[in-house]
Parts: C-alpha cells; sequence; structure tokens
C-alpha cells in the first residue's frame, strides 16, 4: 500500500469517497453534510488543505485530510478498510511534514476504521470515546411529555460571555482529549461559544429551541441547539454550574429543549456525549436518547512547534464536533 498526496487525485477518485461520507453523515448522523464537503473539495484542488489516500492497488484503502493551524494539527477525516490501512495511513499523516511542524495532534473522527484506538495508543495518543446519541421527537410540545418549563429564557446574544463562564466552570481545566476548548483558558471557552452560536461548523443555531436558565452570578445551566438537517436539531452543547448539579436543573433544561424542537416540527434530536460521562449518559438514557454512531478523539503533544496556518485559507474547513 502507498501513501500519496490527496491533492494530486483527479477528482473522479476523489468524489465517490464524498459521497459515501455524505450517506454516512446522512444515514448514521441524521446530518445534511453535503455543503461540508463542498468546501473540503474546494480546498483540496486549491491545494489549501494537506491529505493522503492510501492505495492498494487500483483500490483506495484509506484516505485522509489534515491541516495545521497554529502548531496544531487537526485531522478532520480518517477513512480505512483494514488493520493494515488504518496503522499505514496513520504512520503516513503523522510522517509528513504538516505533522512534523506542529507541536500538537489532533484527532476526532469515526471509530469504525479497523483498530483505529490500538493504533491511536501505540503512537501516544491520549484516546477518548465519544457516543453520538438519537431520540425521536413524538409530536408537537410532546417530546419530553411537556415536563420542560416554557418560561425559561431562550438564546439571546448578551448571554454569550455568561456561556463561556459556565462552560468553564462546568468543564473545569485543560483537557486534551477534549474535542472543544482544549486549553480550557477563558479566550478558549469564548472562542467556541462564538463557533457555536455564529458559524455552522456544529450546524446553524436555532435560538428558539435552546434554553438558558439565569441565577444569581450568571447562568446556572444552558443548552444550545443548531440545526443539522431540515427535519433534525442537534443538542451541540449543555451544561450546568458546579454549585448547581443534583438538582434536576440539567434534565429540567432538556426537557424544556426537547419540548421546543418537537414544537418546531423537527422529527429528531441528537446530541454527541464522551463515553467517560456516565451521569450524563444515564440521563440520556432515560429520556429516551439511543447510540446511533461512535466517534473517537485523540491528543498528542510534544513534537517541534512552528507557527503556522494554512487553516485560514481552506475557505471555512471545520473539523466536526
Amino acid at each position: 500500500m502507498i501513501c500519496r498526496d490527496w491533492r494530486g487525485e483527479p477528482v473522479c477518485a476523489i468524489q465517490p469517497l464524498y459521497a459515501v461520507e455524505r450517506e454516512r453523515w446522512r444515514r448514521r448522523l441524521f446530518w445534511d453534510g453535503g455543503a461540508t464537503w463542498d468546501v473540503v473539495e474546494r480546498a483540496r484542488r486549491s491545494r489549501a488543505l494537506p491529505g493522503l489516500v492510501l492505495r492498494d492497488g487500483a483500490a483506495i484503502a484509506g484516505w485522509a485530510f489534515f491541516l495545521l493551524h497554529q502548531d496544531t494539527l487537526q485531522i478532520g477525516a480518517f477513512v480505512a478498510r483494514t488493520q493494515g490501512a488504518t496503522r499505514r495511513l496513520l504512520d503516513g499523516i503523522l510522517a509528513s511534514e504538516t505533522a512534523r511542524s506542529a507541536g500538537t495532534q489532533l484527532l476526532f473522527t469515526f471509530s469504525e476504521a479497523p483498530a483505529l484506538h490500538a493504533a491511536l495508543t501505540a503512537s501516544d495518543f491520549a484516546v477518548e470515546p465519544y457516543a453520538y446519541l438519537e431520540r425521536p421527537c413524538s409530536g408537537r410540545g410532546r417530546s419530553s411529555g411537556g415536563r420542560g418549563d416554557p418560561a425559561l429564557p431562550a438564546w439571546d446574544p448578551r448571554f454569550h460571555d455568561p456561556l463561556s463562564r459556565l462552560l468553564a466552570t462546568a468543564y473545569g481545566d485543560a483537557e486534551p482529549t477534549r474535542p472543544f476548548a482544549r486549553g480550557g483558558s477563558d479566550g478558549d471557552w469564548r472562542e467556541y461559544v462564538s463557533q457555536l452560536t455564529a458559524t455552522e461548523g456544529c450546524g446553524r443555531l436555532l435560538p428558539d429551541e435552546s434554553v438558558v436558565v439565569p441565577g444569581d452570578a450568571g447562568l446556572d445551566a444552558a443548552v444550545l441547539t443548531t440545526r443539522i438537517a431540515a427535519d433534525t436539531a442537534h443538542i451541540a452543547q449543555a451544561a450546568v454550574a458546579p454549585a448547581c448539579r443534583r438538582r434536576g436543573l440539567g434534565r429540567l433544561a432538556i426537557e424544556t429543549a426537547l419540548d421546543r424542537i418537537a414544537a418546531a416540527g423537527y422529527a429528531r434530536a441528537t446530541l454527541l456525549v464522551s463515553g467517560r460521562n456516565a451521569v450524563a449518559r444515564r440521563m440520556y438514557a432515560g429520556l429516551g436518547f439511543v447510540e446511533r454512531s461512535a466517534f473517537v478523539s485523540a491528543c498528542r503533544s510534544g513534537q517541534p512547534r512552528r507557527l503556522n496556518s494554512p487553516a485560514l485559507d481552506t475557505g471555512g474547513v471545520r473539523i466536526f464536533r
């Protein structure tokens, strides 16, 4: 098997790869990802987005794309058919000039590549599993049995900084395998909230279907909801202040968001949760969410550092969170 720079591949070889991913996003995530792959292809053809195609003879056995943002390599897709292809593709990425220029390598992708967890661990990555959950909406205003609180405020831009502070306290310090705001600084959290509310990296924000729970010192809890397809709403973020936990606020905010999602006519709600967050997983299971797909988030640090940012030239490519 031979790794080749995907920027030299003809369009006719790459388009079928996108078609498979579009269908996987639609079937497994209920996500309309067509526009995302159009952006990826424009960046590839302009040579702004590095990537590899792993060829086994005439067949493509694996492929990936990645970019360098400041000193961090971000691997945005990783597809392999066999265990050997997984290992060879990962080795090819890490041996690339782009990766060797990075102080940190990050990956967030479907966990389906054979033996991916083992390959990442063998290459000194810290690895964390994530589950993608889905819950059908049972009808207008009935998604949680009407147990939400209609009086809770919806999202408003004035909550931007309070939400940033809530997330900072709810998630704590830096966490290398967290697929967002890994550094844990105040600036990281403000940037993350801006990404959720002002861009479409995780779907388009639905302000009216989002929920905030004001408190004396800011926000006690919040749920941000986005639109990822015409019939699917995605709970992109949910958090409760540590001092307010075990009071049912998280469940109340989620149930309120589900009521609003159903009332808006969406057929289902989806969300992503860490495999280590047993408390949240039990709550979501109690609300009728079931697992539809699995992801892996991985991080490796300690490589040479060099500031560079071709990510700024990719026309808006963002890694799925």
